[in-house]
């Protein structure tokens, strides 16, 4: 896996605009890593999708993840900093999985990418993934999320967070699709601003301001303004 230049990142940024996050960042994953091919990666455990997203996000913007959220008892600001390298990697299962409920069990397989863009919801998705028919009656959907997170740990980033107002403590899911996605699209923006601005003061291309480090370019866009 690699960072990607600025170029290749706009370049694809444009080609994904209004497109889901999942394929969104999927997109991102298989430029950045090619050692799997698109379908594979499309075809891989979502946890282990997951896994990759957060070590290319630590490539292009380094490995802390700053968020805001509010706390569920006082509505107070929170900001915190999540840290990719405190990410606990445990082994990932391989195969499908038994999943039991009273009175039944099945095996299903664990969702993919490709399950999860395809499922309209959790009854679909579980229709899918399971190896026979079944009915996805509530209980079995609930035997089911509970054995994919066994299974496949990195499905969910669950942040222990605590209010320092009111010292009320909670879980929160870092959802790293959507993270990334969104911080993909501001990044873009960004570079679109750089690349408006330097054209204006210095009549160079979008290639020839997207060729210099953002060190130079910013030291370019200080220049501009002084």
């Amino acid at each position: 896996m690699r960072a990607l230049s600025s170029a290749e990142m706009l370049s694809l940024w444009d080609r994904t605009r209004g497109v889901r996050p999942l394929c969104l960042v999927l997109e991102f994953l298989v430029c950045a890593a090619p050692e799997r091919t698109a379908e594979e990666w499309w075809n891989l455990p979502f946890g282990q999708v997951c896994e990759a997203l957060f070590g290319f996000r630590s490539l292009m913007f380094g490995p802390a993840m700053p968020g805001v959220v509010s706390c569920p008892h006082c509505t107070a600001r929170l900001e915190f900093s999540f840290a990719c390298g405190d990410l606990q990697r445990e082994k990932h299962r391989q195969g499908p999985i038994r999943i039991s409920w009273p009175g039944e069990s099945a095996k299903i397989r664990l969702p993919t990418p490709t399950d999860l863009v395809a499922a309209r919801d959790s009854r679909e998705l579980l229709s899918r993934c399971a190896s026979s028919p079944l009915e996805p009656s509530p209980a079995a959907i609930e035997a089911a999320s509970t054995g994919v997170q066994e299974a496949d740990p990195m499905v969910e980033t669950m942040l222990d967070l605590e209010c320092p107002s009111c010292k009320f403590k909670w879980q929160a899911l870092l959802d790293i699709v959507s993270y990334l996605s969104i911080e993909l699209s501001h990044h873009a923006r960004r570079l679109l601003g750089e690349i408006h601005r330097l054209a204006n003061a210095y009549g160079w291309s979008e290639e020839a301001i997207l060729a210099m480090s953002a060190g130079r370019r910013r030291a370019y866009l200080e220049l501009s303004v002084a």
